[in-house]
């Protein structure tokens, strides 16, 4: 399927828009995506940092305490049951019992005490002091809700080198609520390997800020973990915090579909703008196109009219500049083919000429040879036809003729009165005499030699004759020699 240059460049002016509004688009996003991810985790990461120094040595006791306890009360769960927990869930490792005891303990107060308070200075309404007790939740929660959606402390878990799962020893809000189901004393919980923000913590010693939101069933959290470390520095416990940033994400994802949204909407203006623009572009081109098709059918009188003074302007007053000059040139080099083509016949006639009179000298001298031979052939049997004619003329002839002559002078003899019996008796001896020559065998046969002689000899030419015309030649356009066979008698 042939596509037109038009739409060629309709395509690409789409694709080269889409994809610099594609990528400027996406990495604008992106950058305002991980702008308020920094952001929010550095503040929330201040916020930790600063948190710790809740837990004084006191509290640190306690943790100690709590967490050699909970390991001791705590229920026999096979391997296979905790690996078995999804990521991002827990599982109850204490006796319900022992838990409720366990929420009554001073310790576990004092620490759910301190995550609570890390909770309150995370809302938006700050409290005249001295506050409520924070060990029951305040009722104006959902007026002034916190941001900070949960805050724990998290040992490690027995028998879990890589810190995949972990305890969760306390939690602010350990009740079951309207808002939260709760989460009791030393629940093991399995992190989220898509952003493992506790198992980074305890395995770098240093505090660690999620690189992504993630969306729980709580929620869309980010979360944070700062390490609580003893005076050699091991970390025994970490505190997360987990910020609320739904409405974030949120705003995020309207961003993202509002940004998809005006890609799509740049997407209709760019068709209808490329279409134009490569209209505005191909129409010149596509007469160009037209005009080269017109040259190339040696039709030299075509002209392309462009009213654009850009540079396809110019390409078209060269174009036809061009044109007038190929035209120019196909009519010089036609009349110089005319007359190169004259002088060629002209030539040629000179040529067909020449060797005419080439040919017919050719020819004089071959007839001319033949000549030559032909009398040489014709003479030698004509003279000895001569020579046997002569000798017939001069012995036979002769004797004849004397014999004739005798025969007249007897005649003369015998009308004669006058004449004597001897004259007339030697007439008659002379003319017996001459019969009896004539009649000779050998007369005769000297006679016939001659004839058959002179017969050959006459045959000879005749067959030398007819022989020419075998040999004849032509002699220019419908001449021929014309040879007739001599007749023999």
């Amino acid at each position: 399927m042939q596509i037109s240059f038009k739409y060629k460049l309709s395509i690409l002016f789409i694709l080269v828009s889409l994809s610099v509004a594609g990528l400027g688009g996406y990495f604008l996003y992106a950058r305002i995506h991980d702008l308020v991810l920094n952001q929010l985790g550095n503040h929330l990461l201040d916020m930790g940092k600063t948190a710790i120094y809740l837990f004084g040595p006191e509290e640190r006791a306690a943790i100690k305490r709590l967490t050699v306890a909970t390991r001791r009360d705590a229920l026999e769960i096979d391997k296979a049951k905790i690996d078995a927990v999804p990521e991002g869930k827990s599982l109850e490792s204490l006796d319900p019992k022992v838990a409720e005891r366990y929420m009554q303990n001073p310790d576990f107060q004092m620490l759910v005490q301190r995550l609570r308070q890390i909770k309150e200075a995370s809302r938006e309404i700050v409290r005249p002091y001295p506050m409520s007790p924070l060990l029951q939740l305040p009722n104006d929660v959902r007026a002034d809700p916190f941001h900070l959606k949960f805050s724990y402390l998290a040992v490690p878990l027995i028998g879990v080198p890589d810190y995949a799962y972990v305890v969760l020893l306390a939690d602010a809000d350990y009740k079951k609520m309207s808002y939260n189901q709760g989460l009791r004393p030393a629940t093991i919980y399995r992190d989220v390997s898509a952003d493992p923000v506790l198992q980074k913590t305890f395995l770098s010693n240093e505090a660690v800020r999620g690189q992504k939101f993630v969306s729980q069933q709580w929620g869309t959290l980010l979360s944070i973990g700062v390490p609580l470390k003893d005076t050699t520095g091991k970390t025994f416990a970490v505190l997360g915090l987990d910020l609320d940033v739904t409405s974030t994400a949120n705003s995020l994802e309207q961003l993202k579909w509002l940004g998809l949204l005006i890609l799509g909407s740049m997407l209709i203006l760019t068709v209808f703008l490329s279409l134009y623009i490569a209209n505005q572009i191909s129409q010149p081109i596509q007469a160009l196109c037209e005009g080269a098709e017109k040259v190339r059918a040696n039709d030299f009188t075509t002209e392309v009219h462009i009213k654009n003074q850009d540079e396809l302007g110019v390409l078209a007053t060269t174009f036809n500049t061009m044109v007038t000059q190929i035209k120019g040139y196909t009519e010089e080099l036609e009349q110089k083919v005319q007359d190169r083509t004259a002088e060629i016949s002209q030539t040629l006639t000179q040529l067909d000429s020449s060797q005419n009179r080439l040919v017919q000298s050719e020819k004089m001298a071959m007839i001319g040879q033949m000549v030559a031979s032909v009398a040489h052939d014709i003479n030698t049997p004509l003279s000895y036809v001569k020579n046997n004619i002569l000798t017939f003329s001069d012995d036979i002839l002769g004797q004849i003729v004397e014999l004739l002559a005798t025969g007249q002078e007897l005649e003369s003899i015998i009308k004669n009165a006058d004449a004597t019996e001897e004259q007339v008796n030697e007439a008659l001896n002379k003319l017996s005499s001459l019969i009896a020559k004539l009649t000779e065998q050998e007369l005769v046969d000297v006679v016939r030699k001659l004839t058959d002689d002179a017969i050959l000899g006459v045959n000879q030419i005749s067959e030398i004759v007819l022989s020419l015309r075998d040999f004849a030649r032509s002699s220019g356009p419908n001449k021929y020699i014309a040879v007739f066979p001599i007749s023999k008698r």
